[in-house]
C-alpha cells in the first residue's frame, strides 16, 4: 500500500502557465507542483530557508550555483529560469521530472519583421548587381 501511495504521489497531473515571470516566481511554482516545502528546496539548493524565501519573493537574486541546483533538480535548462520573457507551461510532474514544453518569445515582433525585410532587400540587391555585372561581361 505504501508503495502504491508514493506512485501515486510522484504522478501529479496539472497544466500551469508560467509567463513573464522572475526566477523566484518560477521556482516557488516549480517547488509548490512538486508538492515541496521551502525546507525542503532549500536543503536541496544548500540553502537557508530564510534565504529559500527571499529568493521566491524576489528580495535577494540567486547564485549561478543556485539557479544551476534548481535546473538540475527540477530538469529544466537555466535558460528557461533565468529569462524573464520565457513561457513554459508544466504539463505534469512525473517521477519528480517536470514535463513541461517552453517556446521563447519573440522581444519586439516590429524590430524582428523590419530586420528580416532589411535583410531580404540587401540580398535582391547583391542579386540584382550580379546579374547586371554578368550581363554587361557578354
Amino acid at each position: 500500500m505504501r508503495r502504491l501511495h508514493n506512485n501515486m504521489r510522484n504522478m501529479h497531473k496539472f497544466k500551469i502557465k508560467l509567463e513573464a515571470m522572475n526566477f523566484g516566481t518560477k521556482l516557488r511554482i516549480l517547488r509548490e507542483a512538486h508538492h515541496l516545502s521551502q525546507q525542503d528546496i532549500a536543503a536541496v539548493l544548500d540553502l537557508s530557508q530564510s534565504n529559500c524565501s527571499r529568493i521566491e519573493s524576489a528580495e535577494i537574486q540567486p547564485s549561478k550555483e543556485v539557479i544551476n541546483a534548481t535546473a538540475k533538480h527540477f530538469r529544466i535548462p537555466a535558460e528557461i529560469l533565468l529569462d524573464d520573457d520565457e513561457k513554459i507551461t508544466i504539463h505534469e510532474v512525473k517521477d519528480n521530472a517536470t514535463v513541461l514544453n517552453y517556446s521563447t518569445q519573440i522581444k519586439n515582433p516590429l524590430e524582428e519583421v523590419k530586420a528580416l525585410y532589411e535583410r531580404l532587400l540587401a540580398e535582391k540587391d547583391a542579386k540584382i548587381a550580379a546579374l547586371e555585372k554578368q550581363l554587361a561581361g557578354r
